[in-house]
C-alpha cells in the first residue's frame, strides 16, 4: 500500500508541474499582472474622484461661509439702521415731551401768577367771619361754621 500511496503522489506532483507549465504558456502570469495593472488605473480613478469630491466640498463650504458672512454683514447693516431710526424716534418723542412740558410751565405761570396776585391783594381783616357782610357772600348755613366755643354754647 505504501507503493501505491507514493505512486500517487509522484502521479499528483507531476499533474502540477504539468498544470502549472499549462498555466504559464497560456498567459496566466500576464492575466496576474494585467489585473494588477486594472486595479492600479481603478485605484488611481477613485483617487482623483476622491480628490475631486474633497475640492468640490471645500469649494462649497467655502461658498456656504461667504454667503453667510454677506447675510451676517446684511443683518448687521439692518440692525444699525434699525437702531439708528430707534434713536430718531426715541429723540422726537423726547423733544415733543420737553416742548409739552415746557408749554404745560408757561400755563401754570400764566394761570399761577394772577391768582398769586389777588391774594395778595385782597385785604386781610381780623375777626373775618363767613356770614360777615363785607365779604359780599351770602352766609353760610349754621352746619357748616366752624365750631368756637361761642357757637358751641348757642346750639
Amino acid at each position: 500500500m505504501k507503493l501505491m500511496t507514493t505512486t500517487a503522489f509522484i502521479i499528483a506532483l507531476i499533474s502540477l508541474g504539468l498544470a502549472s507549465v499549462a498555466y504559464w504558456r497560456s498567459g496566466g502570469k500576464q492575466d496576474v499582472q494585467n489585473l494588477h495593472s486594472s486595479l492600479q488605473r481603478e485605484l488611481e480613478a477613485l483617487r482623483a474622484k476622491q480628490k475631486e469630491l474633497v475640492e468640490s466640498a471645500s469649494q462649497s463650504l467655502a461658498a456656504a461661509y461667504d454667503r453667510s458672512r454677506q447675510r451676517l454683514a446684511v443683518a448687521r447693516e439692518n440692525l444699525r439702521q434699525q437702531k439708528e431710526e430707534a434713536v430718531e424716534g426715541l429723540e422726537k418723542q423726547v423733544k415733543l415731551a420737553q416742548e409739552q412740558l415746557e408749554e404745560l410751565a408757561k400755563r401754570l405761570e400764566a394761570t399761577a401768577m394772577p391768582a398769586k396776585r389777588s391774594t395778595r391783594t385782597m385785604p386781610m381783616t381780623r375777626n373775618w367771619t363767613p356770614s360777615s357782610p363785607r365779604s359780599g357772600k351770602p352766609p353760610m348755613p349754621s352746619a357748616l361754621m366752624p365750631t368756637t366755643s361761642a357757637n358751641a354754647s348757642s346750639r
